[in-house]
């Protein structure tokens, strides 16, 4: 009875990169698109919600309220994800061929990390735009979904 095809055997190509076409098109291009990508979203979220007005004292008072509480259970939250990724990283590294854990285990690592400082500028942009989006309310429906749009 014949052994059934690996997937290495049924697809020898699988994974290398044999031009330098195929390297600009699998590295180059979504790095640019990348970086342009963190460009918009950095103009939007200064120039469109950091710059608007917080509104009057009580509701300042208020959103450096929900900051602080946004933050705090962003650190707890980080902290049982800590544990998580460990464990994981474990379990990840037992089922991984030794060949390549070490990668496998890096791009875990880096996914997790930037991952979380995703989740963290995210929050504290929304936190940022709700007080001037309640605030452009005031002025009108557009005016604050400007603000809001642009917060993401």
């Amino acid at each position: 009875m014949a052994m059934p095809m690996t997937t290495e055997e049924m697809f020898p190509d699988i994974g290398q990169l044999t031009e330098l076409d195929e390297v600009i098109f699998i590295v180059i291009v979504p790095l640019i698109s990348g970086f342009l990508g963190l460009i918009t979203a950095a103009y939007l979220a200064y120039f469109r919600v950091i710059k608007a007005d917080k509104g009057n004292a009580e509701m300042v008072k208020i959103a450096d309220a929900i900051k602080v509480g946004a933050k705090t259970f962003l650190h707890r939250e980080y902290m049982y994800i800590g544990v998580y990724v460990c464990i994981m990283l474990i379990l990840i590294g037992v089922v991984t061929i030794p060949e390549d854990v070490l990668k496998t285990l890096l791009s875990f690592v880096i996914g997790a990390i930037l991952s979380g400082i995703c989740g963290y500028i995210g929050m504290l942009i929304a936190v940022e735009a709700n007080v001037r989006t309640a605030n452009a309310a005031i002025k009108g429906l557009n005016e604050a979904l400007v603000v809001s749009f642009a917060s993401g």
